[in-house]
């Protein structure tokens, strides 16, 4: 789906002011993936950052199209690059940028800065990240035991849900996944820890994706248990990376997932 110069031409005069540097277009319509419900993602960066009442983030109707417009200053995307977390999703989006204004140049040095953005660099904060992380899950972990020894099926779902997503983002960001869309997420973690591992296997059964051996096991007990079965197996890849700082809660905690019998033999 094509957006027109004209109606991008007029976003940009409706929320141009003398703080704004520039505009770019991200997200499907530049990767060429649009669809008739997809929005506009429209990056304005200013000068100065916002004041702490302004919003960052605005949802509007233009021309029959959804606008996400958010505000930032070029020096914040360069301070993101230099934290894992946040350099796993800026780099992809900022490198992909259209530029539709650019008023001293700042934008097309960010975006050409970006293209050239290395992870090595990163590698041991993001080591650092992941396993501070681990332990914090810790905490879901037993709220996961808890629920499930009482067969509480709505504290399972919540807990493993908030558990999966501790899970995904701290190996993505210590395997250093370039995320492109919030659609690949799942898919490039998969790929980036093998489609055919166990890791895998119970990620897809703990979100749901897939269903366990045991038939007639309801699906939420299935996923908690599965969500278990994750964090030993992400514990054991990590491993080599874990702070010693962290592994006590973490030998811990697994040490409570083994003796409180749901797994069985399996974990």
């Amino acid at each position: 789906m094509t957006l027109s110069d004209a109606f991008l031409n007029s976003l940009v005069a409706e929320f141009d002011d003398a703080n704004t540097v520039g505009f770019a277009l991200g997200g499907s319509h530049v990767r060429g993936e649009a669809s008739p419900y997809s929005d506009v993602d429209i990056a304005r960066f200013v000068r100065a950052s916002p004041d702490s009442d302004a919003p960052r983030h605005r949802m509007v109707f233009r021309g029959g199209h959804l606008i996400s417009l958010s505000t930032k200053t070029v020096a914040e995307v360069r301070t993101s690059l230099t934290h894992p977390a946040q350099a796993i999703w800026v780099a992809p989006s900022i490198g992909q940028l259209h530029i539709l204004s650019d008023k001293d140049g700042s934008l097309a040095a960010l975006v050409n800065a970006v293209q050239g953005f290395q992870w090595p660099p990163l590698q041991d904060a993001a080591n650092r990240y992941a396993s501070e992380e681990t332990a914090d899950l810790a905490e879901e972990v037993h709220k996961i035991i808890a629920a499930l020894l009482k067969s509480d099926e709505q504290a399972v779902l919540l807990f493993t849900r908030g558990l999966l997503l501790g899970i995904t983002r701290l190996v993505a960001v210590q395997r250093g996944v370039m995320l492109k869309t919030g659609a690949t997420y799942f898919p490039q973690v998969w790929q980036a820890m093998g489609e055919s591992s166990a890791w895998t296997r119970d990620h897809r059964i703990a979100i749901g994706l897939d269903s366990a051996s045991s038939g007639d096991m309801p699906p939420v007990i299935a996923g908690g248990l599965a969500g278990l079965r994750l964090y030993c197996e992400t514990a054991r890849l990590l491993r080599p990376i874990l702070l010693l700082e962290h592994l006590e809660v973490i030998d811990i905690t697994m040490g409570r997932i083994a003796s409180s019998g749901l797994l069985g033999g399996d974990q």
